[in-house]
């Protein structure tokens, strides 16, 4: 074998080990849109957010990757103007621990809508998430009291 063959061979099995993690990892890719992991990287960054002391709010682009454009704009109005009860917690308390330690139901998917539950440890709250699917992409469009008992 010449240096020139041996130099495009290793060069092709360089492209294919490319070419086979890249299709590996592209399943992983379409795990991150479901409902459940729209809602959990938001409401965990969200308590982060809070628990560092950042305005969950002040990064727009890290909310358009979660929240729909109509929940966007009316939200961080209303964030801007109000002190009431927090809208994606549903309480005006959060504890640091419950990033990572909130429980999200089964989502029911009916066409481009999905609507789960998710509920904070030691009965503080829990919420009615629901998400809508636009290009591929759920992200969450509304968010409602729930009753911690049935639902």
């Amino acid at each position: 074998m010449t240096f020139s063959n041996f130099f495009n061979a290793s060069r092709f099995s360089i492209f294919l080990l490319f070419v086979f993690f890249g299709f590996s990892a592209v399943p992983n890719a379409s795990a991150q849109t479901t409902p459940e992991a729209v809602i959990n990287t938001f409401y965990n960054g969200y308590i982060r957010s809070f628990a560092k002391g950042v305005d969950p709010f002040g990064k727009r682009s890290t909310l358009k990757k979660h929240l729909t454009a109509r929940l966007i704009k009316e939200q961080v109005t209303a964030h801007e103007a109000s002190t009431d009860a927090d809208y994606f917690l549903r309480s005006q308390q959060y504890f640091p621990e419950w990033e990572n330690n909130f429980n999200i139901s089964n989502p029911v998917v009916k066409g481009a809508t999905a609507t789960t539950f998710v509920t904070f440890p030691d009965g503080y709250s829990r919420v009615k998430v629901t998400l809508r699917k636009a290009a591929g992409v759920w992200k969450i469009d509304r968010v409602q009291n729930a009753k911690l008992s049935g639902g």
